[in-house]
């Protein structure tokens, strides 16, 4: 696969067989619920692989529900650590 090829169909990963279809997308009527809180750093930097490197030991967790979105349906996510 040629890098031309790769930058005309990439829209998410892995690019052979991503989990959801490309957009447009339609959201909806949205419900967010995020939870920040601060942890300890090392055990942060146990789960950060380098060459990341940690900020301020921040964790978020985000609750969305999103009803009416297409091809999603709802969603539960977790944010990952700011870096």
């Amino acid at each position: 696969m040629k890098a031309a090829e790769v930058r005309k169909r990439a829209f998410a990963m892995p690019l052979t067989n991503a989990a959801f279809p490309p957009g447009p997308y339609r959201f909806v009527d949205r419900e967010f619920l995020i939870v920040t809180y601060r942890t300890d750093p090392a055990a942060l930097a146990e789960v950060v692989p380098e060459p990341l490197k940690i900020g301020e030991p921040l964790v978020k967790y985000e609750f969305i529900r999103m009803a009416d979105s297409t091809g999603f349906g709802d969603l539960e996510v977790l944010s990952g650590v700011h870096i």
